[in-house]
């Protein structure tokens, strides 16, 4: 601001003091007191004004602290609900992993379990050159020293948990006294176990 112009500004204010305080000069006593007394009452009332105005500005901040408290615990609430959501699909896609890897390992293990089974029932005299597995059934060719040793193993077939149902397909008996084994081809099926059946 201009320094002439400020100088005006303080003048004039200056003038208006005097002229105020020449007027309630002029005044009776009783005027002059009754003038004090609505002059103090106006500065009391401005005073109150001031103080509410005050209070209304701090219950202001206060109330925006508090929206801004709120905001910020529901954006942490959001964050804690998407990363809850997150956690349980990682959670769902390893569970659906380890199915499918539970399914592959039975499917793997099937054919291992049937071996061993047959170890366990096989007679000492036949060995097996082939294993075929379709579903439930089983094709099992080999050699064996003799026409008795075939039938042990198909009655073992029968008998045993895993297996049912044996036919002999084909063997080719090798002459009388010949020390060539014979070649033999059974069929047979297994149990499959209920959650490859599922599966």
């Amino acid at each position: 601001m201009d320094k002439y112009v400020w100088q005006n500004l303080t003048n004039a204010f200056n003038d208006l003091i005097d002229r105020f305080f020449s007027w309630l000069d002029s005044l009776d006593e009783r005027a002059r007191n009754l003038h004090m007394f609505m002059m103090m009452g106006l500065m009391l009332i401005l005073l109150s004004l001031g103080g509410c105005q005050y209070r209304l500005h701090d219950d202001m901040n206060q109330y925006e602290n508090a929206n801004l408290q709120l905001a910020q615990a529901i954006e942490k609430r959001q964050k804690d609900l998407e990363s809850f959501r997150l956690q349980e699909k990682q959670a769902a896609e390893t569970h659906t992993k380890l199915s499918v890897l539970q399914a592959s390992l039975d499917k793997a293990r099937a054919p291992a379990t049937l071996l061993l089974e047959l170890a366990n029932i096989m007679p000492s005299h036949i060995r097996i050159s082939r294993f075929v597995q379709r579903g439930d059934s089983l094709n099992l060719e080999g050699k064996a020293k003799s026409n008795a040793d075939v039938a042990v193993l198909v009655q073992s077939l029968a008998k045993n948990a895993v297996f049912f149902d044996p036919v002999l397909i084909s063997l080719k008996q090798s002459p009388i006294h010949s020390e060539s084994l014979e070649d033999f081809e059974v069929a047979v099926k297994w149990k499959i176990p209920v959650h490859e059946v599922a599966g």
